[in-house]
């Protein structure tokens, strides 16, 4: 067997290991499986030897194992002993932080500074929880601030919703059940009913009920394309262009998954939650005041909420008018004429636009929603990885980004009012019928 056929079976038995312990969770590998894969890493650890005594040397083994994600020795795998500066100095910019990656993954020269989490029996938490061998390397909190920041500015949802941190994958949080109403009882308080009673009367025994929001970290990944020579000439710069690629592509996808999600592997969306009410459309393809009557009505009273629209309804608002055939929209009611800017309000509300949401004339192109109902679940585990071996004849690197977050609502059904209106923080325009 020569050196390029070992390298494909090492490389094959990695992929393999990885894809056998794909779908188990953290601790729950069974035995077997476990079995199997210790011997498949025994395996590429074997060829691994084989390599380095034909004459590849250090470097190709360690690109065999890089192409992968994968720095075996058995079970108790490290990647190769860090040098520089000493652990607890901190980078001095991102810009930094990513030329040490750039030196792990292209050079097999780990930076002490980069953090690696030790190789454990877990396998599932060894090949994605964010070792350097593994997920990549995580990215130091100074900058990972940074990054959540680039990824808040311009969003949605996020900056408007409850956020929670969670120290780990799953997060079981207790909240009311809306669902109790009834007869001179209100749903907001859980099912608790008061009485008036008499004197020394016996008193009536309620009970409010409560429910279990559960919030898992989802993982959201991506990759940007960087020319090596903007690493090797100008790492200082590529700093500010990594921040805002990495935080802008965050932003997006968070932002469009916690608004159309459909909670399958990734957060819920507003549109598709339980706890979402839908008003039928007036009229098809458009939007008109009847609608945004009959969203308002169906609000939460109290709620504090915006207006998210598709770009594509602009020019329905332009020319929206009310019963009468006046136009209400447009700034001072007409008088101002186009020489005065849109309003940024409609009914005193916050509007929105946005590519984020379906296209005019499709269920949830119009939301009306507060988004302090609305629950994130952040994992705040940044990892960052580098490539060449895909973009290689292009003489272009890859960086890899992983975040794990979670997202849904906290209600799970519309409220239903004592005299028998139904309400939610998250009112969308459905399909004319």
């Amino acid at each position: 067997m020569d050196l390029k056929e070992m390298r494909e079976q090492a490389a094959t038995l990695a992929r393999r290991a990885k894809e056998r312990i794909a779908g188990y969770a953290e601790g729950e590998i069974p035995e077997d499986v476990a079995t199997e894969v210790n011997g498949l890493l025994a395996q590429v650890k074997d060829l691994n030897e084989k390599i380095a005594k034909h004459g590849a040397g250090d470097e190709l083994r360690r690109q065999v194992n890089d192409s992968y994600d994968l720095h075996w020795q058995g079970q108790g795998s490290r990647i190769r002993e860090p040098a520089g500066k000493p652990a607890d100095e901190k980078f001095g910019h991102f810009g930094e932080f990513l030329t040490a990656v750039y030196g792990a993954w292209k050079l097999g020269r780990r930076d002490r500074r980069l953090q690696v989490e030790s190789v454990i029996p877990e396998f599932k938490k060894d090949l994605e929880e964010g070792t350097g061998s593994a997920g990549g390397f995580l990215v130091p909190v100074e900058f990972r601030t940074d990054l959540l920041t680039k990824a808040g500015e311009g969003a949605i949802v996020r900056p408007r919703a409850t956020v929670i941190p969670m120290a780990r994958r799953q997060v079981d949080i207790p909240a009311i059940d809306y669902t109790q109403h009834g007869d001179k009882k209100t749903a907001f308080f859980g099912g608790v009913r008061a009485y008036w009673t008499e004197e020394s009367a016996s008193k009536t025994e309620t009970e409010p009920k409560f429910r279990k929001v559960q919030l898992v970290a989802h993982k959201l990944a991506g990759y940007t394309q960087v020319e090596e020579e903007l690493i090797e000439d100008a790492a200082i710069t590529l700093a500010p262009l990594l921040t805002t690629l990495f935080g802008g592509a965050v932003r997006w996808h968070e932002d469009y998954t916690f608004l159309q999600g459909d909670g399958v592997g990734k957060p819920l969306g507003v549109i598709n939650a339980p706890a979402t009410i839908v008003v039928t459309r007036q009229v098809g393809g458009q939007f008109g005041w009847i609608d945004i009557v009959n969203m308002v009505a169906q609000l939460q009273p109290g709620a504090t909420p915006v207006w998210v629209m598709a770009q594509s309804v602009l020019p329905q608002l332009y020319q929206l008018q009310d019963p009468n055939g006046n136009y209400i929209w447009v700034p001072a009611h007409g008088v101002a004429g186009a020489a005065s800017p849109a309003p940024g309000t409609l009914l005193g509300y916050p509007v929105i636009f946005t590519e984020k949401l379906p296209a005019l004339g499709v269920t949830g192109d119009v939301l009306l929603a507060d988004f302090f109902y609305y629950l994130i679940g952040d994992r705040r585990a940044l990892t960052i990885a580098y490539s060449t071996e895909y973009l290689f004849r292009y003489d272009e690197t890859a960086w890899r980004f992983t975040s794990r977050v979670d997202g849904q609502p906290w209600l799970n059904a519309p409220v239903t009012l004592q005299e028998g209106t139904t309400i939610s923080p998250f009112v969308i325009l459905g399909v004319y019928r």
